[in-house]
């Protein structure tokens, strides 16, 4: 099972690569930029991902300052797009691109209820106005850029103790527009993900219970604080 969360739309600001005789390509792969680590069973887990396009990609661009679809042609758009209940239609015209997220819920964070309130943790996406794609410029074929696309914060404020893992995790920007007859469509601009397994790869974290303060530490310190003001006022 997959859930994928819907970012800010961009509305007349965007996205890919340009060309005026093909649909843009942009090819690359999407990785766990810090795979393993320990931390605290009271700590917010930030999951970053690495994504680098293939040196046959085309470039990946975004650029706030100029027009309707990044500037990019629509002709170099998909020429369907998925309608609800009626399959692949052709695109009458477009309206905006889109951002997403997505996980699966087969991994042992999200165990059990995919990440809802019965988990260790909850999955939120990034604190960045909910937008994986929070950068300016252009992504060169060989290029690599860093995206933080969830956090994982414990329910309850503490995770048990134990190793947690998360295999999928993906990105991706879609097309919206119209069909004249079926109404909103839309379509996959780019889709990629982390593609893993437990015999391939994951996104693990060894979580060890957060040491609280003793209690006698915190008597001394309350102790010495009053020792400390009534000798002010002494001094005084």
């Amino acid at each position: 099972m997959y859930t994928r969360t819907l970012a800010n739309l961009f509305g007349v600001l965007l996205l890919v690569a340009a060309g005026t005789s093909a649909n843009a390509a942009i090819i690359g792969t999407v990785t766990f930029r810090d795979p393993t680590g320990t931390v605290n069973s009271n700590e917010t887990i930030d999951v970053w991902v690495t994504l680098t396009l293939d040196a046959a990609s085309d470039p990946l661009v975004y650029d706030t300052s100029i027009d309707s679809f990044g500037g990019i042609d629509p002709g170099t758009f998909p020429t369907e797009g998925y309608a609800y209940t009626y399959g692949m239609v052709p695109f009458d015209s477009y309206n905006y691109v889109g951002q997403f997220t997505s996980r699966t819920c087969d991994d042992t964070f999200a165990a059990p209820g995919c990440g809802n309130a019965g988990s260790a943790y909850q999955w939120q996406s990034n604190n960045s106005g909910d937008n994986w794609f929070d950068w300016q410029g252009t992504l060169n074929p060989g290029d690599s850029i860093d995206f933080l696309l969830y956090q994982l914060t414990p329910n309850g404020g503490n995770a048990p103790a134990g190793t947690y893992q998360a295999f999928d995790i993906g990105l991706g920007l879609l097309v919206y527009g119209n069909n004249n007859t079926y109404g909103s469509i839309e379509a996959d601009l780019l889709r990629m993900t982390t593609g893993c397994s437990p015999s391939t790869c994951s996104f693990t974290r060894t979580v060890v219970a957060a040491v609280p303060v003793p209690g006698a530490l915190w008597l001394l310190g309350s102790a010495a604080a009053v020792l400390g003001l009534v000798r002010r006022r002494c001094v005084g």
